[in-house]
This record gives C-alpha cells, structure tokens and sequence, in this order.
C-alpha cells in the first residue's frame, strides 16, 4: 500500500473498527499523523505567532483521534490480537495520573508515598512496548477471526497493487521496528522540548 492509499483508506474507513490493516497502512498513517501535526505546529508558530495555538492543535488532534484509533484497532486484528489491547497504555496512563493525583491532594510527597506509582509507571512502559511489538509485527497470511488478510483484499481489489515488504524478509522487520523507534524518538523529543520550554 502506497503513502497516499493508506491516507484514503483510513480516512474512508474514518470510525470502522472491524476488519483489518496491514503494516503499511498503519505506519504510513502514522507518518501522515505526524507529519500533519507538525506542519500544523510550524505554522501556528512561524506565520501567527500572537494567535493562541491550542483550540486550532486540540481540534487538530481530535480529527486526527478516531482515524488512528481505528486503524490501530484494525492492525492488531490483523495480528490476530484483539484490538481492545490498543488502549492497554491509555488505561495504565489514567491509573498512573490518577495515582499521582490521589498522592499529591492526600498531602503526601514523601518518597515512599512517590514509590507507590513504580507498578503504574512500569505497567504504562510495558503496555506501550508490548503495544509497538505487536503492531510491528507482520499480519496472518489466512483469514482469522477478524476477517480477511489484509493484502488478500488488496491484492482481489487491484491485482497491480503487491505488498512492498514480504513478511518474512528481514528487512521489513527491521524496517517496521526503526519506524516505529523513529516515531517514539520523534514524540520523545517534542516532550523534551515542551518540558524544558524552548
């Protein structure tokens, strides 16, 4: 699947959260995501620096909620894995803030009481690592329980359309997985840059 396909594609399949997505189409989206949040930023920023940026970046980000959800949804069908583990790390999120909250209005600070949220800390990491792995990882060849192959139905919709990367070369693996580290350095440094304030 092409850059632009898998941008029409999860943009017709807006809040379809049956079915499956190939590698391609999820991180291609992803990269579309990105990259459509980053040119928002650069001209909120360069071209109306005294407009207050964050009603136009909320709205931004909540049309851009739904498509991705749904199609990490969709990838992790093709997986073969319920796509409710998808939202494994925002629950370990609000049970990690919620601790933090409960901690800090209860008048504690003390360092055992900071301790406590150590099993909420590790569990949103391993959620969101496990999340990577599984959506790295290529889909069943077969149908599964959540429908036909991803590029079977590509594949019977245009026979010009052919998977780029085979599953089993090691090159897409690889390729998925520094995709994938590149998208969390990326969003990694952005937090740096929000937190230091530069």
């Amino acid at each position: 699947m092409t850059f632009f396909e898998a941008i029409r594609t999860a943009l017709v399949k807006y809040f379809v959260f049956k079915g499956r997505a190939s590698r391609s189409e999820y991180w291609f989206w992803i990269l579309f995501s990105l990259l459509y949040w980053l040119v928002a930023i650069i001209i909120i920023d360069s071209w109306l620096p005294d407009f207050i940026p964050d009603p136009i970046l909320i709205l931004t980000q909540l049309a851009l909620f739904f498509p991705t959800t749904a199609v990490g949804v969709r990838r992790l069908h093709d997986t073969g894995r319920p796509g409710s583990r998808f939202f494994w790390p925002f629950g370990a999120l609000i049970l990690l803030i919620g601790g933090f909250w409960l901690i800090l209005f209860t008048g504690g600070g003390e360092l055992w009481h900071l301790m406590l949220l150590i099993p909420f800390v590790i569990a949103f990491f391993a959620s969101v690592a496990l999340n990577l792995f599984w959506l790295c990882l290529p889909g069943d060849n077969e149908t599964n329980k959540y429908g036909d192959s991803a590029r079977s139905i590509r594949q019977n919709g245009n026979a010009d359309l052919r998977e780029s990367n085979e599953s089993n070369s090691f090159f897409s693996n690889t390729l998925s997985l520094w995709m994938a580290f590149s998208i969390v350095f990326i969003l990694g440094i952005f937090f740096v840059i929000t937190v230091v304030g530069l």
